[in-house]
């Protein structure tokens, strides 16, 4: 296995740059916020992400049920319109090559959020959109779960031992 760059140790202002813009989204809902950061570290496929992010989302008081069921938010009854609307502009915006952001995505957007709230959900999906893979660059999928396993980890992200 070869080691892998720490990039916020290597770049630390770009790694600044990004919370600066990510600390910006004040207007955002706390709960939305969260669980698009779930969602598209969940599309990105980085683990680190989706370990930080989901135990964030818990101690926002986010349900592990729903949680659980994220992926399938589509046909998951306990998602609000306002969260639906969050998540499907996430997705579309990640996959930004395929989905082109279709205006009946954004249309859905507008009639459940203010132009302030929907400029701060894009800077977030477009902020945690990096950082998923910068934290991919970082670790290996392989090495994303050694570090899940990890004692150290448990600690910090409060994993079930």
């Amino acid at each position: 296995m070869h080691e892998r760059p720490n990039w916020t140790e290597i770049n630390p202002e770009a790694y600044k740059g990004f919370r600066a813009a990510a600390a910006s989204t004040g207007t955002l809902d706390k709960t939305v916020k969260h669980l698009v950061e779930v969602r598209v570290s969940e599309m990105n496929g980085c683990a680190f992400c989706l370990a930080m992010h989901t135990r964030e989302a818990r101690e926002n008081g986010e349900s592990q049920r729903r949680l659980d069921c994220l992926a399938g938010w589509r046909d998951f009854p306990s998602f609000t319109d306002k969260e639906r609307a969050a998540l499907e502009w996430a997705e579309a915006l990640t996959r930004i090559a395929e989905t082109h952001a279709p205006d009946d995505v954004y249309a859905r957007l507008q009639a459940c959020f203010s132009e302030r709230e929907i400029v701060d959900l894009t800077v977030t999906i477009t902020v945690i959109t990096p950082l998923t893979l910068c934290g991919t660059l970082q670790y290996s999928i392989r090495q994303q779960r050694e570090v899940v396993k990890c004692r150290k980890w448990v600690s910090i992200f409060g994993f079930p031992r």
